[in-house]
């Protein structure tokens, strides 16, 4: 990961208010009335975002594909984050806040009046939705995603990585998964590589246009966390070779069988043990490259071991 810029003493991080309108229902009992009824609130969250320096928040990778503008990505923290689409707001509103979550933020509603009361009472079937908490809850989520850099909403995106599309050209993918036989960003050599074997393979009979490959400039290479093809190999060669282990002890009579081959059993046992911690030291060493070189948790470093072991 890259430090922030050392000043001497430590600053505190700056944070940017937006002021977050938002609609919920409540229940009251209106004069006259004995039973309380669902009316219309508009509330206000006050939103918090960090806003580091631009030198906090580094552009660490800039994802390229012809004929589109490039895309940067800034490292901060744990997370790369890509610009917004929507513009900064020092006063919004959230449409739709619980029952969607928040993802665009719009002018705010100046003016609006809310709903009257109606006569639903608070049964099982029509129970208020929208509670204020829940509305609240969604809008901290949203916040906990985006940063301000510059005097711009950046928000959290997925590591960008290679894959080969159809045409045997490079694409760029978001949703890595070593069965496509994708290639970290650090790995644009070796997808060229295979790309021209898989075509040279399976469209030397097809006339092809000039192929355009996309592109992932890498300017921070502690940026790029996901396993390359090679360390995926390895642990899926692990995980078959555990899988095997314990498949014979489940099935064979080893027991039987040590009449004729003592200890046998013992051995496959603890082949199988050292065969799984192989597997989860290898795992954990990968997943520490999630936190980007940062002091991961116990519990964390696990959750990043068994994403690791999950998905290749």
């Amino acid at each position: 990961m890259v430090a922030a810029k050392a000043t001497g003493k430590e600053q505190k991080m700056r944070t940017r208010e937006i002021e977050v309108q938002f609609l919920y229902d409540e229940l009251a009992v209106p004069p006259k009335c004995r039973s309380a009824r669902v009316h219309e609130v508009m509330g206000t969250h006050i939103a918090k975002l960090a806003e580091p320096d631009p030198d906090e928040a580094p552009v660490a990778l800039i994802a390229r594909r012809p004929g589109e503008e490039p895309v940067e990505y800034r490292l901060f923290g744990h997370e790369l984050f890509v610009k917004e689409s929507q513009p900064l707001r020092a006063k919004a509103y959230a449409p739709s806040c619980y029952h969607h979550g928040v993802n665009l933020l719009e002018d705010p509603r100046e003016g609006y009046e809310p709903k009257p009361v109606t006569k639903d009472l608070p049964t099982e079937a029509n129970f208020p939705v929208r509670d204020k908490e829940s509305c609240e809850s969604r809008i901290r989520s949203w916040s906990s995603e985006r940063i301000v850099v510059g005097g711009e909403l950046w928000k959290i995106a997925a590591e960008p990585s290679y894959e080969i599309g159809w045409d045997g050209a490079l694409k760029i993918s978001e949703d890595w998964q070593s069965w496509k036989c994708e290639f970290s960003a650090l790995e644009e050599k070796e997808a060229r590589a295979k790309a021209e074997d898989f075509a040279a393979e399976f469209l030397a009979h097809t006339t092809r246009a000039a192929i355009d490959n996309d592109t992932i400039e890498v300017l921070i290479p502690e940026a790029v966390a996901y396993p390359t093809v090679a360390e995926a190999a390895e642990v899926r060669k692990l995980k078959k070779e555990l899988n095997a282990l314990e498949e014979t002890l489940r099935t064979a009579d080893l027991k039987g069988i040590e009449e004729f081959e003592p200890g046998l059993y013992t051995k496959i046992a603890s082949s199988a043990k050292w065969k799984q911690v192989e597997l989860e030291s290898l795992a954990k060493e990968l997943g520490k490259r999630f936190g980007r070189g940062t002091k991961l948790a116990e519990d964390e470093l696990d959750i990043a071991a068994v994403y690791v072991i999950r998905n290749c």
